[in-house]
């Protein structure tokens, strides 16, 4: 199996000038993905897609999202062939102030599902490869900047048997507010494990936040039984700049860091 979290900050420039003096700049960037390839020991189980959905939102940015489901109809026999489930999301955004705020904002969702029934009178021994990842990228080039970007990939089923997911979150953030980040990920077999850190606004400085996790899971069905399968990743992002002045500015960013900021319930 493979686990991994990371989380790195680094500054954008060796060296630092005073913050009115650097360039109005933040960029985001979010991930999620999510896959599932499933073998079974003998003739009897059949496979059956429940469709891909797809949600995508942006504004003033760039946004891009895929959402496939790769299947065998029927009842196959042996190991073969495999069945495989991906759903996959990705979005980013920049912004440059040039005298007034810029704001860019969107989001990615994306979700799969796969229905595995036995339709023989033995049990039916299924294993099934989980991969789930997740990446976040900010970026903010001084003080008056905020990056902020959340990235979710994850697989469960409807039998309540498996739940595996990566989750990351990066925020550059001046403004006040601070810079901060995690990377996790949940298994079965590891539980919850990753690391989180706040870091210090110095300023232009990057954030960069990756997760992954790779499991095996064996699963016996017995004859008439039946699973569905979801796999589903999100990301968000957002970049704002805004060039130094007397606007009111504080109650909107302490607003969108709320509005955007979402944790995985327990």
């Amino acid at each position: 199996m493979k686990l991994n979290v990371k989380i790195l900050g680094t500054l954008a420039l060796a060296a630092v000038g005073a913050s009115m003096a650097q360039a109005q700049y933040a960029y985001a960037s979010g991930s999620g993905y999510a896959s599932a390839t499933y073998y079974q020991s003998q003739a009897g189980l059949y496979f059956t897609t429940q469709g891909g959905t797809y949600y995508g939102y942006s504004t003033n940015s760039l946004g891009y999202n895929w959402s496939r489901a790769d299947y065998y109809g029927g009842t196959t026999s042996g190991s073969g062939p495999t069945q495989v489930d991906t759903a996959y999301g990705w979005s980013s955004s920049a912004r440059q102030a040039n005298g007034s705020p810029a704001w860019a904002w969107g989001q990615i969702t994306s979700t799969n599902s796969l229905t595995i029934t036995n339709l023989s009178s033995h049990y039916d021994l299924l294993t099934i490869a989980v991969g789930t990842s997740a990446g976040s990228y900010a970026l903010a080039g001084s003080w008056n900047d905020i990056g902020y970007a959340y990235g979710f990939g994850e697989l469960y089923d409807s039998a309540g048997l498996i739940a595996q997911y990566s989750e990351t979150l990066a925020a550059r953030q001046g403004l006040g507010y601070g810079s901060f980040g995690y990377a996790y990920s949940y298994d079965p077999y590891n539980g919850f494990f990753g690391v989180s850190g706040s870091f210090p606004n110095v300023f232009p400085a990057s954030l960069t936040a990756s997760a992954s996790d790779f499991q095996y899971y064996y699963l016996s069905f017995a004859p008439g039984a039946s699973d569905t399968f979801i796999t589903s990743t999100s990301a968000t992002h957002s970049a704002y700049s805004v060039a130094p002045g007397p606007a009111a500015i504080a109650p909107f960013a302490l607003g969108l860091i709320g509005a955007l900021r979402r944790r995985r319930k327990a």
